[in-house]
């Protein structure tokens, strides 16, 4: 339904050949999993919007999402990279007098969101342009649909093929 293919190998070269022996059994493409996509996942929410980026109340399921870890790199000679971690790290810079740079490369954002049907809230980590890493798959439905409405992802995947 996303358009998407999970593989855990050892070796960027066997996750590719996965991805093109899958893309090619099942859809007759070889590029459909391609691990070279481009803009698959965009953090530009969290500098265009700041906080209203994590927003959840038109998601069933999701009672509330934070970021907790936000990693950008300046855009200078030295490619210097922060990492800010808290409980909540908009607040935090918030506390500091400090805010994210427009300038700023975001490289990682990692949020934790609290599920109606669980009991502790659970990381999911997004390293453009094309990673997402959950603390459960089972999450993935409702994470993807929260990403989509926020503008991390694209809300609509072209449907490229059937199983034969």
């Amino acid at each position: 339904a996303l358009g998407e293919l999970a593989v855990h190998a050892d070796a960027k070269g066997e996750t590719e050949e996965y991805c093109r022996a899958f893309g090619k059994r099942l859809f007759n493409s070889e590029s459909i999993f391609s691990t070279e996509v481009n803009g698959r996942f965009s953090l530009a929410p969290i500098i265009d919007r700041g906080p209203d980026c994590l927003v959840c109340s038109d998601v069933n399921g999701i009672e509330w999402v934070r970021l907790t870890e936000l990693r950008w790199r300046h855009d200078c000679q030295q490619r210097h990279v922060e990492i800010h971690q808290a409980d909540d790290v908009f607040a935090a810079l918030a506390d500091i007098r400090r805010s994210i740079p427009r300038s700023a490369t975001l490289l990682k954002a990692v949020f934790k969101i609290k599920f109606t049907h669980g009991e502790r809230p659970r990381s999911v980590a997004i390293k453009p342009p094309n990673a997402a890493v959950f603390d459960r798959e089972s999450d993935a439905p409702l994470v993807h649909d929260w990403l989509a409405r926020r503008r991390f992802t694209p809300t609509l995947l072209r449907v490229v093929g059937s199983v034969a």
